[in-house]
């Protein structure tokens, strides 16, 4: 759940189109209005949230397959296509 640091364990993902991203206001505002992507830098100043409930890693939940991660540009990141499956019993 701790493994949320900017471009250490969460990198960028392509384009961002966020109003709430200035590089992607600044962008728009300099195309008169058209929204203009511009490259993704993920801001997240928060831990993934839910953890895994049985799984820990150093004494903190894994995360699972229904974590996700805000970030400050209004963006939410999720896990989509997990390195591993863990059965649990």
């Amino acid at each position: 759940m701790n493994d949320h640091v900017p471009w250490v364990n969460i990198v960028g993902f392509g384009l961002c189109r966020s109003m709430g991203n200035p590089q992607v206001v600044t962008a728009t505002a300099a195309a008169l209005g058209v929204v203009t992507p511009q490259p993704c830098d993920p801001i997240v100043n928060a831990v993934w949230s839910p953890g895994a409930t049985v799984v820990t890693i150093d004494d903190t939940p894994a995360l699972s397959s229904d974590s996700t991660c805000d970030c400050m540009w209004f963006g939410r990141i999720e896990i989509t296509d997990p390195a591993s499956d863990v059965d649990v019993e």
